[in-house]
């Protein structure tokens, strides 16, 4: 008797467990501004929920994660109050560190995270999707779309249309460069037609960065990574059209982006002068940092700003070279660690949103963290309760079914 009431209860704790995390997980993607507060509550109750995860640390891989997730988060945060004088902004916005705790949970609890998180981004590919077939069939125009309207205003998504933009379309969510997960992890369990909906998002996203990154990484992936010679050929053979389509017909197009381009280089240029500046002012600043929530002159915007599109150089200025280089290890030690185990499904997806990251405020967020998540999950081989296979969304809405990532 005693032993189903502990059954009954944990099964129970383990349900509430999944509810918060797919709860925490679709704001992350789908609201990072996080509107409603959510992300944040359900991210405190899992861990009020599940502190005992971190009473005893067992094994390389937890005593990495709670340095990093926790010591590390804590000292910078506390050397940002120290530098700047401010409580509150510094916590907010450095505690996305602090996320990165939910790999003990999700490991000790055996929670559902991949499977929901390759679920909700196979939701933000359809979602993009449907909007920009809704405009191209002119049902709903984009620019009045009022889902679309609402998540631009809340910031969290950038929508427009026409002729100044890469590709006449952009519906940007602010987490698109996630979708990369969702495109290599679907080519290799072949399905093919998820693949073709991740690439269809991240080409309507309407960025440089998320366009070229796609068309490189599909190269390299069917080049280095695909094991069969017929589909290596075919798929060169359609990339090589690819590009030789844009080439001849958007010429054009193609020299305006770069023109663009340079503007927007100008403005990160300015960004890189103001951190030099203020660097070249205050050398202490470079070892120690200035804070989270500190703000420079950036040249680029020619106003007083803290957060900026480049995520590497902007962490540095924050925490300074000492903070700076083991959190860089944060970030590269499973990509490393993925490599050694010859996982290259697995690494692709990562590099190439860190990548995007150098010119998108992406790196040190709840976004990035949470990505940092999954792939300490595959590198250490945390989650692996049954063999997960990348189904489709229709599929995913049994809550029998997993996914293999």
């Amino acid at each position: 008797m005693t032993k189903m009431i502990f059954s009954c209860k944990y099964c129970m704790i383990n349900k509430i467990n999944n509810l918060l995390l797919f709860i925490y997980l679709f704001n992350v993607v789908f609201l990072p501004n996080d509107n409603f507060n959510l992300k944040i509550i359900s991210l405190i109750l899992l861990y009020v929920i599940n502190i005992t995860c971190f009473l005893s640390l067992n094994g390389a891989d937890e005593k990495l994660i709670f340095y990093c997730g926790f010591v590390l988060t804590c000292i910078t945060i506390f050397c940002s109050i120290v530098n700047t004088g401010v409580v509150l902004n510094n916590i907010k916005m450095g505690y996305p560190g602090y996320i990165l705790l939910l790999y003990l949970i999700i490991k000790k609890r055996k929670l559902s995270f991949k499977k929901y998180f390759c679920f909700i981004l196979s939701l933000m590919a359809v979602f993009v999707c449907l909007m920009g077939l809704l405009d191209i069939i002119q049902i709903i125009d984009l620019n009045d779309n009022p889902i679309l309207l609402w998540l631009v205003e809340t910031e969290n998504a950038m929508v427009g249309k026409g002729s100044h933009l890469p590709i006449y379309y952009m519906i940007f969510l602010k987490t698109s460069p996630l979708l990369f997960i969702l495109l290599f992890y679907s080519l290799r369990d072949k399905h093919y037609w998820l693949s073709i909906l991740a690439i269809i998002a991240l080409v309507l996203s309407g960025t440089r960065a998320n366009i070229f990154i796609l068309l490189i990484a599909l190269s390299i992936y069917f080049i280095f990574v695909q094991k069969r010679l017929y589909k290596k050929i075919l798929a060169v053979f359609i990339l090589l059209l690819v590009f030789l389509f844009m080439a001849l017909n958007n010429f054009d197009l193609i020299i305006d982006i770069f023109v663009r381009k340079s503007s927007s280089d100008d403005v990160r240029s300015g960004h890189l002068q103001g951190i030099l500046e203020v660097w070249n002012q205050d050398p202490l600043s470079l070892i120690v940092g200035s804070g989270y929530s500190a703000e420079f002159y950036s040249y680029g915007r020619n106003a007083l700003v803290s957060n900026i599109e480049l995520s590497y150089w902007n962490l540095l200025r924050q925490v300074g070279l000492i903070c700076f280089i083991p959190m860089l290890y944060m970030y590269i030690y499973p990509l490393y660690r993925l490599i050694l185990r010859h996982k290259y499904t697995e690494t692709l997806p990562y590099l190439c949103y860190l990548i995007i990251a150098y010119t998108n405020p992406f790196l040190y967020s709840s976004t990035g963290i949470t990505l940092l998540v999954f792939e300490y999950i595959e590198a250490f081989n945390a989650n692996r309760i049954k063999q997960y296979k990348c189904r489709s969304v229709i599929s995913l809405l049994s809550p029998n079914n997993t996914i293999k990532i």
